[in-house]
């Protein structure tokens, strides 16, 4: 089967050794696909095609070989063989009401929220209102949400570096106004380990999204700051 079916499957580590999902990935601009190598086509055509491959590829991962003759891919018996596990679970992730959370309430094991923290009581609805169109129990849907943090023991520093990311983006957000500045920076969570912990408690966990994604692209790379965080933000987790 083409690797084009599932457009792009990044391929992490982890610390125990096995894979613990699959995450099916579809360009959403043009210049993605452009640099992946893929014709972009309409807005409507990723998704479409995230349809047809996870029609594909969510039999497969639990032994069964699918057969589909679809309007962008066809598959005969497709089959995975050896499979690493049995109940390798699907994680989506975005913030789609319309296309993205169906297709998380008919293929997903796990739904990772992208948007300003602000909408997570209407992202939810909408997600609860996708699965009841489609016959899922909301229950059983996986969330998380996708949390910037740039994390340190001294918070000046952390604020600092987030200063110094955002100049690299074109903005200095020293300049901006209040609201404005609080847009743009919604999705960040930036201080100590505990104001970090605080601020994603009340925006994030306490909003109704149990789990945590983070991009800790500022600092993550230092040795010791993803564990910090791991500690900061593991008593949120039960």
């Amino acid at each position: 089967m083409s690797s084009r079916v599932g457009y792009q499957i990044p391929n992490f580590s982890y610390p125990g050794g096995d894979p613990r999902a699959i995450f099916p990935t579809v360009q959403q601009q043009a210049r993605e696909a452009e640099a992946a190598g893929f014709d972009f086509g309409t807005f409507t055509d990723p998704f479409e095609k995230l349809d047809e491959a996870l029609q594909i590829i969510a039999p497969m991962l639990h032994g069964e070989r699918p057969t589909l003759s679809g309007k962008h891919y066809r598959a005969v018996t497709a089959m995975n063989e050896p499979r690493v596990r049995d109940d390798m679970p699907i994680m989506l992730g975005g913030s789609g009401e319309k296309k993205t959370f169906r297709l998380a309430a008919k293929y997903a094991d796990h739904l990772n929220i992208i948007c300003d923290p602000a909408l997570i009581p209407a992202k939810l609805e909408a997600l609860a209102a996708r699965c009841a169109e489609n016959g899922r129990d909301l229950a059983t849907l996986e969330t998380s949400f996708l949390a910037f943090v740039l994390m340190d023991e001294d918070g000046d520093a952390a604020r600092a570096l987030q200063r110094t990311l955002m100049l690299k983006s074109g903005v200095d957000i020293d300049t901006l106004d209040a609201t404005t500045r609080a847009a743009i920076t919604a999705r960040q969570f930036v201080g100590t380990p505990e104001e970090v912990a605080a601020d994603i408690k009340a925006r994030v966990i306490d909003a109704g999204i149990p789990g945590i994604v983070l991009n800790m692209i500022g600092n993550g790379h230092v040795p010791g700051v993803v564990t910090m965080a791991a500690e900061a933000l593991r008593p949120l987790m039960h």
